[in-house]
């Protein structure tokens, strides 16, 4: 339920369900054990989305040495935690541990899922917005059009996920001068988006803003 809070952009309800969640496992396997570590990592993850990155930051910081120091980097799941934690660096404009981080990231799902998973989409996402920030928009546009063909292939045209890639994509476009090809993904996109999350909502927002400013540009051309 928390999860869907989250995705939803209820976040303090989301907060206050994965707090509850987080006691309850640390009752059970202590705080550094696995399911702990994963709600921690939850609540990093809200916090990010609420536009508290430095929070989130300490949050996920710790959640990556609680998981790393018990469980090792074998498995794909401290991986996961990882890039989450190079997210909210990303957020912070520590541009250059979170490209760090990413990469090894990319490198530990691929090693554990294959080179077709909606995690390896997922990191190559976050590495196409790290880019996007940094003012790589060739390689922004790489990284996001590769995630969005496999979200695509993965989990469908209409899924929220491959339009968020969508949007990202159209944002990329637009932030390189190219309004007029920035329209079809945030067009395309938006019909998803608007059908999945709350008309509030940062992503609708923000791609509805994109669209406008990439519809005013042509339109000014």
């Amino acid at each position: 339920v928390a999860n869907i809070d989250r995705v939803l952009g209820r976040y303090d309800a989301a907060e206050a369900g994965t707090r509850t969640v987080f006691d309850s496992w640390a009752k059970v396997e202590g705080t550094d054990g696995p399911n702990a570590v994963g709600a921690l990592t939850n609540l990093g993850q809200i916090y990010r989305d609420r536009g508290d990155p430095v929070r989130a930051e300490e949050i996920l910081r710790d959640a990556d040495e609680r998981w790393h120091r018990r469980m090792g980097a074998a498995h794909p799941t401290g991986a996961i935690i990882r890039r989450n934690l190079a997210g909210a660096l990303a957020d912070l404009g520590h541009y250059d541990e979170a490209g760090r981080l990413l990469r090894e990231v990319l490198d530990r799902i691929r090693a554990a899922y294959g080179t077709s998973h909606n995690e390896v989409a997922t990191t190559l996402h976050e590495l196409g917005q790290l880019a996007r920030r940094r003012g790589d928009l060739v390689e922004a546009e790489s990284r996001l059009g590769e995630a969005v063909e496999m979200r695509r292939k993965l989990l469908g045209e209409q899924h929220y996920l491959t339009a968020r890639s969508l949007a990202a994509l159209g944002a990329a476009r637009l932030a390189g001068n190219a309004p007029a090809s920035a329209r079809q993904p945030l067009e395309e996109a938006l019909v998803t988006l608007r059908r999945t999350l709350p008309a509030n909502h940062p992503v609708v927002v923000s791609a509805t803003r994109d669209l406008e400013r990439a519809r005013q540009i042509r339109t000014a051309g």
